[in-house]
Parts: structure tokens; sequence; C-alpha cells
């Protein structure tokens, strides 16, 4: 009867952790448009200028940081025993799952230096066409959208100790605290910017998108991902005390 609670228990976080990664996944995809928005923006010299608006994109970059590092702590001893357990039992769909998004990446990786060669350069090779770059951004959304998926079917799929997936709740917490702090961080920053710069928020941003509008969404994706997680978490905060 132990073994079953404590098989149970372990189900439990494992479920916990797999909506925790998704919910940190989507952060992700929210803090790549933040980032896209500001990079060679009117922002930036506005940020240099101003101590509290530069505040507030250090404390979103700060709060990447802790969250990737906690993220990792978590993640590691999980995909270790991952790999253990596939080639222990020699579970080469796992293996497969795993290596999916490394194949994508790498995928990515080389149509990116393909497209950095086709623009710099004197060469004769004519630069990069608008559906090269659209098949880049294609790429990179099923890759943003498959990786985790993959990889929370090879996680389902694995025979792992309890105690591993018990243990990866306390790094999911910090995750989920960091999200926190960069979603209001982030929330700062666009109010900020529209009261130092209003002309600059109605500029495109991202995807033909003015800035204001990609903020309200990238802030939107952020609040729902970390509420999800956050909720999630709480509800099952038993399982992260024993």
């Amino acid at each position: 009867m132990s073994a079953i609670v404590h098989s149970s228990e372990g189900g439990k976080a494992r479920d916990v952790e797999i909506v925790v990664f998704f919910a940190y996944f989507a952060f992700i995809i929210g803090g790549l448009l933040f980032y896209g928005m500001i990079d060679d923006s009117p922002f930036v010299p506005l940020m240099q200028a101003n101590l509290f608006f530069r505040l507030a994109w250090f404390t979103v970059e700060g709060g990447a940081v802790v969250a990737l590092l906690a993220f990792a702590a978590g993640a590691l001893p999980i995909g270790l025993a991952m790999l253990h357990d596939a080639v222990a039992a020699k579970r080469w769909d796992v293996l497969l799952l795993l290596a999916l998004p490394m194949i994508a990446v790498a995928v990515l990786v080389t149509l990116a230096a393909v497209l950095v060669a086709l623009s710099h350069g004197g060469t004769s090779i004519q630069s990069p066409s608008y559906p090269m770059f659209i098949t880049m951004d294609v790429l990179l959304l099923v890759t943003l959208l498959a990786s985790p998926v993959a990889v929370a079917v090879a996680v389902r799929r694995s025979t792992i100790n309890a105690q591993i997936f018990r243990f990866a709740l306390i790094p999911a917490a910090v995750v989920v605290l960091a999200m926190a702090l960069m979603c209001v961080a982030t929330l700062i920053w666009g109010v900020m910017a529209y009261v130092l710069a209003p002309q600059d928020t109605t500029a495109d941003a991202v995807f033909g998108i003015n800035a204001i509008t990609a903020w309200l969404v990238i802030v939107t994706l952020m609040a729902v991902s970390t509420i999800t997680a956050g909720i999630i978490l709480l509800r099952n905060r038993t399982a992260l005390e024993k």
C-alpha cells in the first residue's frame, strides 16, 4: 500500500511539473517577444537616460536568469533519470522524443547560419528572400510548440523515481516566483514607457504590431502563464511539503 501511495504522490508531482513546464515555456515566448519589441527601439536610449525605467528592464533580465537556473536545477535530474531509464529499458521512442527538440534546434541554427551568410560578405550569393525569413519564423514557431510536447510525452512514458519529481517541485516554485517578478516588472515597464514616451508606444514593434498592443499581449501571456503555474503549485502544496 505504501508503494502505491508513493507512486501516486510521484505521479502528482510529475503532472504538476509538466504544467509548470508548459507555463514556463509560454512565458519564455512572451519574454522573447518582449526582447524583440525593445531591441533597436527608441526605448533603449530612454532606458539609458532613466534609472527607474532601466531598473524595470534589469529586473526582467535578472528574473530570467533566476528562472533559467532554477529550471535547470529541477530539469537536469529528471532528464538524466529519463536517459538512464530509456537506455536501460531500450525505450527508443523516449530517446527519439528527447532528441526531437535538439534536432529542431540544430535545423534552426543551420538555417540561421545560412541566412547570416547570405546577408553578409561580398559574395555573389543573393540576399535571403522574404519567404526564407517566413520559413525561419514558421520553423521557430513549430519548434517552440512541438518541443515541450515531445518532452512532456517522454516524461510520462519514463519510469522515474518519485523522489526526483518531488525534489524538482522546489525549483519549480522558484521558477514561478521568478515568473511573477518578471511579470510585475514588465507591467511596470510598460506603464513607464507610456508615461515617458507615449508617442513611441504607437510605433511598430513586432510583426507590424504597435508597441502598446504588443506589450499588452506580452503581459497577458506572462500573467496567464504565471497564474496557471502558481495555481497548480498551490493546489498541490501538500506534495511540495512532503
